[in-house]
C-alpha cells in the first residue's frame, strides 16, 4: 500500500516512522570496509542520472553542473549574488550527488573526524560522517553551545565580527580533521576554524565546500595568515552558478525584497 498524503491513520504513520528508523539504522550500523564501499552504491541508487562515472566528479564538471542547475542566487544582505544551497537540498537527486561526490573524494583519506561550520556545515557534514563512519563535531558561533573554547573574533563576509567555539575534547594532538562548509568567500570563517583546530594540535586535511567564489581569493588569505598548508576544495565555482532566482519563473519569489542589511 502507498501511504496517502496527510493521512490521519496512526498505523500508517507508525509504519512510515518504522521504515524511516530502519533505514537510518541500516545506514548508521554499516561497519566494515566492504559495507562502506556499498554505501556509495546505495547513495548512487538514489540518483536518476544514468552512467555517472567517478571522472565526472571534478570541480565544475558534469555532476557539479547538475547540482548548479538547481542552486539559485538571490540579492541578499546587499550582496548581488547570494548562493542558496536550499535549491539542491530540496532536490533529492542533486543532494544525493553532493553527498556522493564528498564520499568518493574522502573515503580513502586518513581522517580522524569531520567538522561542520555554523550553520550550513551542519547539513552537509553529518551525511558524510555517517557514510565514512567518522565522528562529527560542530564549530558554532560564540554563545550557542556549552563546554567550549572560543577563538579570536574574525570579520564576517557580510558585516561585523563573530567568533567560533569548539567543544572541549573535540580535537586531540595529531587528529586529522576534515572541515566542511557550504561556501568559501573571503575565507574568514574557515580561517577561524583552522586556527581553533590547530590550537589543539590538530591537522586540517582539507577545507571542503560546495561553492567557492574564486574572485575573492580565500587561498591568498590562507597564505597571508600563515595557513597556506591547508588546501581548499570546492565542487562548484561562480563560473557555473548561473541560476538567477528572481528571473527563473519556476522559483516562487513574489514579494521578496532584499533589505540590504546585515542579519
Amino acid at each position: 500500500h502507498h501511504l496517502k498524503p496527510h493521512c490521519g491513520n496512526s498505523q500508517h504513520w507508525m509504519r512510515g516512522q518504522g521504515a524511516a528508523v530502519a533505514a537510518l539504522l541500516l545506514f548508521a550500523t554499516t561497519t566494515n570496509c566492504q559495507q562502506q564501499s556499498c554505501m556509495g552504491s546505495q547513495l548512487s541508487s538514489l540518483m536518476a542520472t544514468a552512467g555517472t562515472s567517478r571522472a565526472d566528479y571534478t570541480p565544475d564538471g558534469p555532476v557539479a553542473k547538475r547540482i548548479a542547475s538547481v542552486t539559485p542566487y538571490f540579492p541578499f544582505k546587499g550582496i548581488p549574488k547570494f548562493y542558496d544551497i536550499g535549491g539542491f537540498l530540496k532536490d533529492p537527486e542533486a543532494f544525493a550527488l553532493v553527498v556522493e561526490v564528498l564520499v568518493e573524494r574522502y573515503k580513502n583519506e586518513n581522517i580522524t573526524s569531520i567538522c561542520g561550520l555554523d550553520a550550513r556545515g551542519f547539513v552537509l557534514g553529518p551525511p558524510l560522517a555517517l557514510a565514512l563512519k567518522k565522528p562529527f563535531f560542530m564549530l558554532r558561533k560564540k554563545g550557542k553551545m556549552p563546554n567550549v573554547v572560543t577563538g579570536e573574533a574574525y570579520a564576517k563576509e557580510y558585516a561585523g565580527n563573530d567568533a567560533l567555539s569548539i567543544p572541549r575534547g573535540a580535537v586531540s594532538k595529531g587528529d586529522k580533521v576534515l572541515v566542511i562548509d557550504d561556501l568559501v568567500a573571503t575565507g574568514g570563517t574557515l580561517l577561524a576554524a583552522i586556527e581553533l583546530i590547530k590550537k589543539f594540535d590538530g591537522t586540517i586535511v582539507e577545507c571542503a565546500c560546495v561553492v567557492e567564489l574564486k574572485f575573492l581569493d580565500a587561498r591568498g588569505a590562507f597564505d597571508k595568515k600563515g595557513h597556506g598548508d591547508v588546501p581548499i576544495w570546492a565542487m562548484m565555482s561562480e563560473d557555473i552558478l548561473t541560476l538567477d532566482g528572481l528571473a527563473d519563473a519556476s522559483i516562487p519569489t513574489e514579494g521578496y525584497v532584499d533589505d540590504g542589511e546585515a542579519h
